[in-house]
């Protein structure tokens, strides 16, 4: 909701799209709609009128998309060896409607992935290559780091499909922007850090995003640092040797001058 908001600020008809990623590992492809009372009425239309024909237009396209998501599955289905079918027939459920509902003058429609693999298969990418895990060893801690590339394309079918339909029949009431493509990793823990582009905490959980419309393959940096104990250890007790020594020594040559201020 927060990023929802970010981006829904401005005064004027807007479509808008993003790619988020949920914590349960499912991908949300949505799509926003920010209408303007004043600008649908100057532009001689009836907001009212407007809003039904845009949440019906959009729930068709999105049925659509999902329809033809199953048509294809079953297509695939008969030429895929066991094993494959299988996987195939589990994908049949993973791709659903989600929003479909008005707030005010914000509407909001989008596809839910289940899964990276079924996101993958929707869009044809055959190649997601593994994060690098990497150990970084200082001498008080190491640094565990996951480094690799975005797991989002630029595509948003549904964006595309409704961003046609908005231009041509409002192209003087509505206005179509980029789509913002987001990468978002949730945490349960503080200590984790990252090159993203935000950090925000909500209910003991940290959300690190990266906004990807600009460059689709930058890197996503994810590290946290594990105390090396042994050389923590060695150290305290060191130094612990050592103001035990000093404080012996002070007291010795305290010791001796008082002895020789006796004298």
């Amino acid at each position: 909701m927060l990023l929802m908001v970010a981006i829904l600020f401005s005064a004027c008809s807007e479509v808008r799209a993003m790619t988020i990623t949920n914590e349960d590992g499912s991908i949300d492809q949505l799509v926003y709609v920010e209408l303007d009372s004043e600008t649908i009425t100057e532009a001689g239309y009836d907001i009212s009128e407007v809003k039904d024909d845009i949440s019906r237009t959009s729930r068709n396209e999105a049925r659509s998309l999902l329809d033809n998501f199953a048509l294809r599955i079953q297509s695939d289905i008969l030429i895929s060896d066991d094993e494959t079918r299988l996987i195939l027939l589990s994908y049949l459920q993973g791709l659903t409607v989600v929003g479909d509902t008005w707030q005010g003058d914000s509407y909001e429609i989008g596809l839910r992935f289940e899964n990276i693999d079924i996101y993958n298969y929707y869009y044809r990418i055959s190649d997601n290559s593994e994060p690098e895990y990497r150990v970084d060893s200082h001498f008080f801690y190491d640094e565990i780091s996951y480094t690799g590339q975005s797991l989002y394309l630029t595509y948003n079918d549904l964006y595309d499909n409704l961003s046609e339909y908005f231009s041509e029949k409002y192209s003087s009431a509505i206005s179509l922007k980029d789509p913002s493509v987001l990468f978002t990793y949730v945490s349960d823990s503080g200590r984790e850090h990252s090159n993203a582009d935000m950090i925000s905490e909500s209910e003991n959980k940290y959300y690190h995003t990266w906004e990807l419309s600009l460059d689709i393959n930058r890197e996503i940096r994810l590290y946290y640092n594990i105390a090396n104990r042994a050389n923590c250890i060695l150290v305290c007790i060191l130094a612990s040797v050592v103001v035990v020594g000093i404080l012996l020594l002070s007291g010795f040559i305290v010791e001796k001058i008082k002895k020789k201020k006796a004298k």
